[in-house]
């Protein structure tokens, strides 16, 4: 499959409904779901625990919820963060820009430096600030109290549809470059994140980069369902940052599904020492204009 040309986004393993169609052989033994796991949990937004579920978290049961609940520290999710006025204007200042192809049947829009993980290198490329579409909402997140001092360096839009296949593999966002805390805007259709805990080598996503420990005992072959609701604001950090991977599976995609995903940099790039992150830095607290392009 490495060899294989495909006109869509995807590359080596990752495969979306046109890839399935174009390649069936190739791709017949690959899923998008992840593997078995021995009990499913739903984490609940008002209470702050994962509880066992066979199908769905009825919330309004809470606090009277079945089961034995498990707890993971570094989840925040904020219910209507958004007004549907602004998640509205959100969407159609997403759609007046150009989407990209992305992998696994997904689209983006990415803005943010040039980076490397693997050698560890970091470029400014292209980069020159954000469209002053998203200036209002880097601003609103400010005002939540794990975010007061947050710094956005990149601004990654997603689209997820259901005909296209689109979903994310299991994986956890490199440690080097992209700091603590991973924020995500839901725009448009609501969707789960799933955890699972990580088992691999440290050397995989630059984790030996963290010296992190769980605080809680949960046991690994489990899966963990965040709820993403429109105009919601999630934000990993700690241990649902570094111990669990995170995905987005195909099922979990019924309608399109717009987010936003912002990221910020690690402790060592905000000394001042990093002549290119002090340049990062500066561009990102520039907007600038864009044409303005609609879809139908």
């Amino acid at each position: 499959m490495a060899g294989t040309t495909r006109i869509c986004g995807c590359k080596g393993y990752r495969f979306c409904v046109e890839c399935e169609n174009a390649f069936a052989k190739e791709f017949v033994n690959l899923s998008t779901s992840l593997p078995p796991v021995d009990r499913v949990y739903e984490y609940c937004i008002k209470c702050k625990k994962a509880w066992p579920v066979e199908t769905t978290l009825d919330v309004s049961l809470c606090p009277s919820h079945s089961g034995t609940p498990v707890e993971i520290e570094g989840i925040h999710i904020q219910e209507s963060f958004l007004t549907d006025e602004e998640s509205r204007k959100l969407l159609k200042g997403c759609d007046s820009i150009e989407w990209s192809q992305s992998q696994s049947g997904r689209r983006k829009q990415n803005f943010g430096p040039k980076t490397n993980f693997k050698e560890k290198k970091l470029k400014i490329g292209n980069f020159k600030g954000f469209p002053t579409v998203f200036k209002w909402v880097h601003k609103k997140i400010k005002e939540v109290k794990i975010l007061e001092d947050y710094k956005v360096i990149e601004n990654c839009s997603l689209e997820y549809r259901p005909e296209t296949g689109a979903y994310i593999d299991k994986h956890i966002d490199d440690c080097w470059v992209w700091g603590e805390r991973i924020v995500t805007i839901n725009i448009l259709g609501d969707s789960y994140l799933t955890l699972t805990k990580y088992e691999g080598s440290h050397d995989k996503y630059n984790l030996k980069y963290v010296d992190f420990k769980s605080k809680h005992s949960v046991a690994n072959n489990v899966a963990i369902r965040l709820p993403m609701p429109v105009n919601s604001l999630m934000v990993l950090y700690g241990e649902a940052r570094y111990i669990w991977e995170h995905a987005v599976t195909r099922s979990d995609i019924n309608n399109r599904r717009v987010c936003i995903a912002l990221r910020e940099f690690t402790s060592w790039f905000l000394d001042g020492s990093n002549e290119v992150a002090n340049e990062v830095l500066r561009k990102a607290k520039e907007y600038y204009p864009i044409e303005q392009r609609f879809e139908a």
